[in-house]
């Protein structure tokens, strides 16, 4: 079915080591943009600034 049909994508692209190497730099990219701390931290800030009400 459906789900024995994306374990298998799943394999062939771990398996292919050149799709493997692609996405692996793609997530890391991914991550460093998005969860960087400077970028968190100045997430909490505002969350907690707008929590508070203070500014």
């Amino acid at each position: 079915g459906e789900t024995s049909n994306m374990a298998e994508k799943a394999i062939e692209l771990l398996n292919n080591t050149k799709n493997h190497e692609y996405f692996r730099k793609q997530a890391r990219k991914r991550a460093i943009q998005y969860f960087n701390a400077d970028q968190i931290i100045t997430q909490y800030e505002t969350f907690y600034k707008e929590i508070l009400d203070f500014e």
